[in-house]
């Protein structure tokens, strides 16, 4: 019952023992709903506050956003829970709300008067529609069979009725016959160019190309601002997205604060080896975590002006085979919505709605058989660049996010319970697997603030686009994070996709979004093949079985390559020949045949398409060439293949 800072979700224990505590219902004020309750942290957990049971209230989802959102706190009185006011005063308990509810909202929906969770006691009669709605003082009752606050229960605010007022409440898209009137339906509804579902960095960044370009956008996102500023993901910008973030203003915090790495370790039992990017290719990445490109890019589009409805529900893509698409979807206030637009673009990862809209899609998936255990730790990096090391008890990753802050990996069997991972354990398997004592380096270990388990699956879904629909990032594909691609390669889709976009809604030419498939599909399997390579050679389970043998050749063909544009040659798993891919100069041109393995070669070695009839030696076997060179395989330079 009481986890401390090891584990921010609460566990299936702790929810029972809340649900038998709190009596399965929301504690605000006046709520009763019983169902979508969560475990909300008094004392929030960004601030410090310990997943313990004391700690822990049920809020329904309505009311988490409310506190989270509008300054509302919490404090644990002998006995029950004090709501507070943003400025510090109490809720009354109870709100109780009396009245005709049903009633009203049928005479003002044909009053064409919005009726929904802030709206109290309009004083409006059927018969005039042209009143603006006030506040009645609660003593009053509504003669007309209406909705009012009984003075006798309630002499909270109106802000307070606001607050406790469950969205559902009052139903604000709904279609009634009030005599022989016919039907009204009360949707809002708005108009832009390009609707964009999604406001992570690939939404974000999309948003801010076309607003260079002329374009106007839109964008829909199902969780908050906060929220989608705090997710911990990707810290490794390679140096294309670098590049881009510069050229169009987004690179003064980024040269500011991101640390700036030539290459990464590459190390196995009793070896460690530097890889010189910027000897071998001429190129950099950079140290700066996903959390602050999303910052960056929200604190731009605010100054811009961007129009961005943050927790939104009920998300859905329609018309997309016509030239009217739209969005739908409830807003915060449990309005429903409408967004009409020229093209759709699906930003909102893999478990969206974008990514089902599109029908009969071809989908190729591989889950791996390990996941990673990653760790934040309140601590100075023990390394100058990351290390990647190779062990016999399991893949290890030590990264960083700052001078102060680390990132740590280990590699852990799937549906390993983080529980059964003290800190202890996590430090002492690190120490173990990344060298500790060796050669005189040194692992320092520090508070763990944050761990969890991440699966690693590697998927892709195309086409990439269908009718005026298009998908970028997470939504078309998943990489697993071994080569650190997931980031970048969304950045390079929403790079191509932006002028296609801007070439279709503005001057009508539809000849670089009807290519956008295709062109980022390239790149998508060289990245996924890349990927799905360098993962199952550094970790000790999976598809090669001899993974130590393999990096010290790899590594000594790397070293013995001079320009970066040559191909060079490397040994690799059971002593067959490897070639580098085409140079970066050649990623935006379609690949010669002869340059590099097919699409359908990477997608039979790396995935397996879903629902394929196709035997599964016709998936797994390596294809082979003629001529001197066998087997097709990605370079371990990321920068090299997919920058």
């Amino acid at each position: 019952m009481y986890l401390g800072r090891s584990r921010r979700l609460a566990t299936p224990a702790q929810i029972t023992a809340l649900v038998a505590r709190d009596g399965e219902r929301c504690q605000f004020p006046g709520c009763t709903h019983t169902h979508y309750l969560q475990a909300h942290h008094v004392r929030h957990w960004l601030h410090g506050g310990r997943t313990d049971i004391d700690n822990l209230v049920l809020i329904c989802s309505f009311h988490h956003t409310t506190i989270h959102d509008h300054g509302y706190r919490i404090r644990r009185l002998p006995g029950r829970w004090e709501f507070l006011r943003p400025d510090g005063t109490p809720i009354p308990e109870p709100v109780v709300l009396n009245g005709n509810t049903e009633g009203l909202i049928e005479m003002h929906t044909w009053d064409r008067l919005r009726i929904d969770r802030t709206t109290l006691s309009p004083q409006c009669t059927a018969n005039d529609s042209t009143r603006t709605p006030s506040w009645r003082p609660a003593a009053q009752e509504d003669s007309g069979g209406g909705l009012t606050a009984s003075s006798t229960a309630f002499r909270g605010t109106r802000q307070d009725v606001a607050a406790a007022t469950p969205a559902n409440l009052f139903p604000t898209q709904r279609e009634t016959t009030l005599g022989n009137r016919g039907p009204v339906t009360h949707t809002h509804g708005m108009r832009t160019q390009v609707a964009i579902v999604g406001a992570g960095p690939a939404g974000l960044l999309l948003s801010h190309l076309l607003d260079r370009a002329g374009v106007e956008s839109v964008i829909v996102e199902t969780r908050s601002r906060e929220y989608v500023e705090a997710r911990i993901r990707a810290g490794i910008l390679e140096q294309s997205t670098v590049d881009l973030l510069r050229e169009v203003g987004l690179g003064e915090r980024l040269d500011r604060e991101g640390d700036v790495h030539r290459g990464i370790h590459l190390q196995w039992p009793g070896e460690r080896h530097h890889l010189d990017f910027v000897d071998l290719v001429g190129r950099t990445v950079t140290v700066y975590g996903q959390t602050e490109v999303t910052k960056d890019l929200g604190r731009a589009r605010e100054a811009a002006g961007q129009q961005i409805r943050y927790k939104v529900a009920d998300t859905r893509v329609h018309d997309i085979d016509t030239g009217s698409p739209f969005v739908t979807f409830t807003g915060p206030d449990g309005r429903a919505e409408r967004l009409d637009a020229d093209v759709v673009v699906g930003c909102d990862g893999s478990f969206g709605p974008s990514r089902a809209a599109v029908p009969d899609p071809q989908i190729w998936e591989r889950i791996y058989p390990y996941s990673w255990l990653g760790v934040l730790a309140d601590v100075a990096p023990s390394t100058d660049e990351l290390i990647y090391a190779w062990h016999p008890d399991g893949f290890a990753l030590h990264s960083m996010r700052s001078a102060t802050v680390s990132r740590l990996y280990l590699q852990v069997p799937s549906g390993t319970d983080i529980e059964g991972w003290s800190d202890d354990r996590i430090w002492s398997a690190l120490a173990d697997r990344l060298g500790h004592g060796k050669d005189g380096w040194t692992l320092t270990p520090g508070p763990i603030t944050e761990k969890s388990v991440l699966p690693m699956r590697s998927f892709v879904q195309q086409p990439m686009r269908h009718g005026r629909l298009f998908l970028a990032g997470d939504a078309a594909h998943i990489v697993p994070p071994t080569g650190a691609k997931g980031l970048n390669l969304a950045v390079a889709d929403v790079a191509l996709l932006a002028p296609a976009l801007a070439a279709l809604v503005r001057d009508k030419d539809t000849g670089l979004a009807d290519a956008y498939s295709d062109t980022a599909l390239r790149r998508v399997w060289r990245c996924t093949h890349f990927s799905w390579w360098m993962t199952t050679m550094l970790h000790t389970s999976g598809d090669r079985s001899t993974p130590a043998a393999a990096l010290p050749a790899a590594l000594g063909g790397l070293q013995r390559g001079g320009s970066h544009r040559p191909r060079r040659e490397l040994r690799g798993p059971a002593d067959r020949v490897l070639t580098h891919g085409p140079h970066p100069a050649d990623r935006l041109r379609p690949i010669p045949a002869a340059a590099t393995c097919s699409a359908a070669t990477r997608r039979g070695r790396c995935l397996r398409r879903s629902g394929t009839t196709r035997p599964s030696a016709a998936i797994t076997s390596p294809p082979r060439r003629t001529g001197t060179a066998t087997e097709q395989a990605p370079a371990l330079i990321s920068s090299t293949v997919c920058a």
